[in-house]
């Protein structure tokens, strides 16, 4: 993410691609609650905000959408 590597984006799709068919699946279940993990350590944040914002934020709110 910091050198902006060309095929970072085909990266982000392919994995938001296959987190947003699980998020449907387990909607068909019709749960009370779900919840999705941010890309987080245990002694904090593994990015920071700004490359968040830019890159994990957009799919996570596009994955998320159906369950509102």
């Amino acid at each position: 993410m910091m050198t902006e590597e060309p095929r970072l984006a085909r990266l982000i799709e392919m994995v938001s691609d296959f987190n947003e068919r699980y998020v449907a699946r387990w909607l068909e279940l019709a749960p009370d609650i779900m919840a999705i993990r941010g890309p987080g350590m245990q002694a904090g944040p593994m990015l920071s905000p700004a490359l968040f914002r830019k890159y994990i934020q957009p799919v996570f709110r596009r994955i998320m959408q159906p369950a509102q």
